[in-house]
């Protein structure tokens, strides 16, 4: 080929495959200086100047190209992947129409680009239409079922994804794409081993495919073998450096490990490398979560997604979990109304942010029709299904209640089987619940009567009911929902004159954890006096309180959480003061919390019940004097509710109830205030269940 102008053709295709794009940008000038109707150099030369990043220039040279030929396919597609590049999604998605348009030999090209763009838009049936006529136009492509894959996921049918991954691993056998998606898959849906087995497959198909690494990190974690998971990801990021996928998987995984000096490094590694990613913003945002620095991390998320929405959903969905945990319930609407969704699992998902919002401030109608619009889209919700199950319980229908639990167990059989949890579908604290209202017959037949009354009515007929059945945990969830309703939790507490909550706080210190933990709360909370427990300690103190009672009480309580509510809940009888759940970290003085006169503090949490995080007392309070005798009494017969039911907030609920019931004044000492206001107090992590347990 002696051709000067095929010469420099050549080499220019060459630096572009190379990489080398100013050099292949300068071959390309010089091949359309000789010939200047060359017309595959004008949109070759348009491409290189996209990969270069060179958008604008891109966008005008593959302008020039249309105003001349409007009609070639190749030209509507550059110009599709320049718009792409730029982020002009509209005009992408418009030219891989006229591309797709053209009568060109091969149109499922351009549909799977039209796919794509389509998803990017929201537009999820133009995705799956044309992602559909790709694979009837070209049954044997990989690429188009691949396309039909991730359209079918973006609807939320993951059957139809999963068959049109395997589709696409068939039709093209040395192709690993399908097979590692497939893995991802699996991830998912939380097997770890099905999604290891399937990249043992990839792997074969084509030796060392893009990001195996990571995938076997993320693939590790979900079998619960995180010492592999770690490996693999510090390999990937070995052998390459430029996957910053590779470094949020160890980030991530060093969180897990509670390894946070570990994570702040690699963070800051990460940083140096790929700057203010927005997966870096989440890793970020997770190690301040675990820190118990959950402001910080609100605003993290929050800024990073307002700045960019489009292409962060996951980024919005952090925000609304530390949202939920910290916000008003202004803060979460907010946080509602800026979500970008555009697949049909994320519309799921901010129809369940609706739901947990609505039901939050006991607005159980939209709470209810929020949870339909999740199941609508994603049948197999199960954060739905299980809310869906409250709702119905709460309101004394039975039969609906279990009927979402028996389809939440089917929904989440395999992760069961893999958990060896069981598939009856009241073994979880929702079908617990429910069971407790099936079984309070005379509970329910009492709320048949009150309940349509509005809230306000109902709380003289709800003192009557809880004075004759005071062992109701149903009518006592109902009265302090009621009183919320009703606006009687929001008055602040009278203060004449009456002891206070004293300035002291009960740490209890679980099984081979070092001492020291007071000193954070001291330094936040300065003249806080701190008393750290033992096991050892709290077994001679509830013998000393409660005599044999309390000694039986420990020792037929076989959980730890239990045992450490038990202690708590005793030592607050007694002398009065605060006690937080094991694990718990402070974050802001306890005075942003406390108010004067107040005799009794919890926050009001699901089902209305008062939760476990932070308890506070006045000396001689009726509720810790109630809660602690009815669980000292309970443990030492033996019983076998629920946690929650037997020593949680189910009790707490029934020792609150009882007392209002039997002296309403009491409710002007009591402050149950939203969950929120506790959580920006104390944080409670992952190590909370595991410390109490090992108490």
């Amino acid at each position: 080929m002696n051709d000067p102008v095929q010469l420099s053709l050549a080499a220019a295709r060459l630096a572009r495959r190379e990489g080398r794009f100013t050099d292949a940008v300068a071959l390309f000038d010089d091949v359309l200086a000789r010939d200047v109707g060359s017309l595959a150099a004008r949109i070759e030369r348009a491409a290189t100047l996209s990969q270069a990043r060179r958008f604008e220039e891109a966008a005008a040279a593959i302008a020039a190209v249309l105003a001349d030929v409007p009609d070639h396919a190749g030209a509507q597609m550059e110009a599709g992947f320049i718009a792409r590049g730029q982020g002009r999604h509209e005009d992408e998605l418009r030219h891989f129409e006229a591309a797709a348009a053209t009568g060109t030999a091969e149109p499922w090209r351009a549909l799977i680009q039209v796919s794509q763009a389509a998803r990017t838009l929201g537009r999820i049936a133009r995705a799956l239409e044309a992602a559909q006529e790709a694979t009837e136009r070209a049954p044997a492509s990989a690429p188009a079922w691949m396309a039909r894959a991730l359209a079918a996921r973006a609807v939320g049918d993951i059957p139809a994804e999963h068959a049109a991954l395997r589709r696409a691993a068939e039709a093209d056998p040395t192709n690993s794409a399908p097979v590692m998606e497939l893995a991802q898959a699996a991830v998912r849906a939380g097997d770890g081993h099905e999604a290891l087995a399937l990249l043992d497959e990839a792997e074969r198909r084509s030796p060392r495919p893009p990001l195996l690494d990571v995938a076997r990190g993320h693939a590790a974690l979900a079998a619960g073998k995180e010492e592999e998971a770690l490996r693999s990801f510090r390999l990937g990021a070995r052998r390459n450096p430029a996957a910053i996928g590779a470094a949020t998987g160890l980030i991530h995984c060093l969180l897990r490990r509670h390894a946070y000096a570990n994570a702040t490094e690699a963070l800051a590694r990460a940083c140096a490398r790929f700057g203010d990613a927005p997966e870096l913003v989440a890793q970020r945002a997770a190690l301040l979560q675990a820190q118990g620095r959950l402001a910080e991390a609100l605003h993290a998320l929050r800024a990073s997604y307002m700045e960019a929405p489009d292409n962060r959903f996951p980024q919005w969905e952090a925000w609304f979990h530390i949202e939920r945990q910290l916000g008003t319930a202004e803060d979460q609407a907010a946080c509602i109304r800026a979500a970008r969704p555009a697949t049909a699992p994320e519309h799921a998902a901010v129809a369940r942010a609706q739901a947990l919002a609505a039901e939050a401030q006991f607005e159980w109608t939209k709470a209810r029709q929020a949870y339909d619009r999740a199941l609508a889209l994603v049948p197999e919700d199960s954060t739905a299904l299980d809310g869906l199950a409250r709702v119905a319980a709460l309101h004394l229908q039975a039969e609906h209640a279990l009927a979402w639990l028996r389809r939440q167990a089917t929904a989440e059989a395999k992760q069961r089987a893999r958990e060896k949890r069981s598939l009856n579908p009241s073994q979880t604290t929702t079908g617990q619940i429910a069971l407790e209202f099936r079984l309070d017959r005379d509970g329910s037949a009492a709320l048949r009567d009150v309940l349509p009354l509005p809230p306000a009515m109902r709380i003289a007929p709800l003192f009557d009911a809880v004075r004759a059945l005071p062992q109701s945990t149903a009518l006592a969830l109902w009265l302090l929902i009621t009183l919320r309703q009703a606006g009687r939790l929001d008055a602040p507490p009278d203060v004449h004159g009456l002891p206070a909550i004293p300035r002291r706080l009960l740490l209890l210190r679980p099984r081979n954890s070092p001492a020291g933990a007071s000193e954070g709360w001291q330094a936040m909370n300065p003249g806080l006096e701190v008393m750290e427990m033992d096991v050892r300690a709290a077994t001679e103190y509830l013998a000393d309180r409660h005599g044999e009672e309390g000694r039986r009480a420990w020792q037929r309580t076989p959980e730890g959480g239990v045992r450490a509510n038990l202690v708590r809940l005793a030592w607050l009888a007694h002398g009065g003061g605060w006690s937080i759940a094991a694990g718990g970290k402070p974050v802001t003085p306890l005075d942003r919390i406390a108010a004067p006169g107040a005799g009794f503090v919890a926050s009001q949490e699901a089902w209305g019940a008062p939760g476990e995080t932070l308890l506070g007392a006045a000396p001689g309070n009726t509720v810790a004097a109630r809660a602690a005798e009815l669980a000292v009494s309970a443990l030492a017969r033996g019983d076998r509710e629920h946690p929650w039911l037997r020593c949680g907030p189910g009790l707490l609920a029934r020792a609150v109830a009882a007392t209002l019931a039997a002296t309403p004044k009491e409710i002007a000492r009591l402050r149950l205030v939203p969950e929120g206001e506790v959580n920006r107090v104390v944080h409670c992590d992952r190590l909370r269940e595991r410390s109490a347990d090992d108490f």
